[in-house]
């Protein structure tokens, strides 16, 4: 049984809830109940500027899969319990924002986990994301600079 789990992350103790949306083509776009984390005002973003998420993730148990999708604007690292897992998006067009999926079962333990990402902003962001018809389903347009991310799990017993 699959379980969908919210990653809660956290910038300047701002929350995030978002829930796991199926692939293009079964249903749901990408991101289709994730809610974009960060600045919602993009003229208090300055050039060459880098913002930290984190957010602590207990499980009962280590889950037999995990795994999130996730993107930013402009760029981002991942880490997971102190351990690099990625860096991206690649680069794209508004029509087509890029995304990246990771599997993230390796990284994650029982107990206490630590979800960090370090998001870089080249200048005004551009991340008012929303869904489209065209592309892979998402669309960049005027907005704010942040992280879009959103993850399943399935649990050893099959529970939540």
């Amino acid at each position: 049984m699959k379980a969908n789990f919210a990653i809660l992350i956290t910038l300047l103790c701002a929350p995030f809830i978002d829930s796991f949306a199926q692939d293009v083509g079964k249903g749901r776009p990408p991101f289709a109940e994730a809610r974009w984390i960060g600045l919602g005002d993009p003229s208090s973003i300055h050039a060459d500027t880098r913002f930290a998420f984190r957010q602590k993730l207990v499980l009962e148990a280590k889950p037999t899969m995990a795994r999130i999708r996730m993107t930013a604007d402009a760029r981002y690292m991942l880490w997971v319990n102190g351990r690099f897992v990625g860096r991206g998006p690649a680069r794209g067009f508004p029509w087509a924002q890029p995304y990246d999926d990771y599997d993230l079962t390796p990284f994650l333990r029982s107990g206490t986990n630590w979800l960090a990402a370090e998001v870089y902003q080249f200048g005004f962001g551009s991340g008012g994301f929303g869904l489209s018809t065209q592309g892979n389903g998402l669309y960049a347009g005027p907005g704010r600079t942040g992280l879009l991310i959103e993850g399943e799990a399935i649990s050893p017993d099959g529970k939540p």
